[in-house]
């Protein structure tokens, strides 16, 4: 076990509280919403290839802790569907690539949510997604600090479960589990307690199919 982490369950729980940080650390309603179009509009849509040139085969999105294959991997499944649960258009993976922008990667759903809402920053690294901002969205110094603290924390959790041979990590970054039930593992994994070697729950390994029916 890493030493910044006595217990799985205080691991579980560490990145789960970094995620609600991340999705509430902003207050919303900043973007009007011609800002929100237009910044969900120039969200590129990446491919697997693309990841992989980023170095980001092996990562996940930072907001729902769902690997990027397998995200990549529901968009085709989706795409080929004709009524499927979510709709196409928000699903994939996506990057802030705009020059003015930081470059983060995200799940396409989870960050047009993100903007939808009315933040006008990386939920990451605070950066402004916008290329001129008003006086009342940039970044005071103050929480600058506060998100590159948080940052640091996420950076060593997501280094520590790369390396993770738990069960349940191993289903978190196998193909066989869903971005919805993915998410709900994560929300249930502190409370739940560890699975133990060799064990994890069999409903758990439901095919993508159930998703979408």
């Amino acid at each position: 076990m890493d030493p910044i982490f006595s217990t799985r369950e205080e691991m579980f729980d560490n990145l789960r509280i970094i995620s609600e940080n991340l999705r509430n650390g902003v207050q919303a309603g900043q973007l009007s919403s011609q800002q929100i179009r237009t910044l969900i509009d120039g969200l590129p849509r990446i491919k697997e290839p693309q990841v992989i040139e980023y170095g980001e085969k092996d990562n996940f999105c930072p907001i729902c802790f769902v690997p990027y294959l397998v995200i990549l991997t529901e968009e085709e499944m989706a795409s080929a569907m004709d009524s499927p649960a979510h709709p196409v258009e928000d699903m994939g993976v996506t990057k802030l690539t705009q020059p003015w922008q930081c470059g983060h990667m995200f799940c396409r759903r989870d960050i047009s949510k993100w903007i939808a809402d009315g933040h006008s920053s990386c939920p990451m690294c605070r950066r402004n997604l916008l290329e001129n901002p008003t006086s009342d969205q940039q970044e005071t110094a103050e929480e600058a600090a506060e998100i590159a603290a948080r940052l640091a924390e996420f950076t060593r959790a997501n280094e520590f479960i790369r390396n993770e041979t738990d069960p349940l990590v191993q289903l978190l970054l196998s193909s066989s589990v869903g971005h919805t039930e993915l998410e709900e593992m994560w929300r249930n994994a502190g409370a739940a307690g560890a699975f133990q070697p060799g064990e994890a729950p069999a409903d758990d390994r439901r095919e993508y199919s159930g998703m979408y029916s």
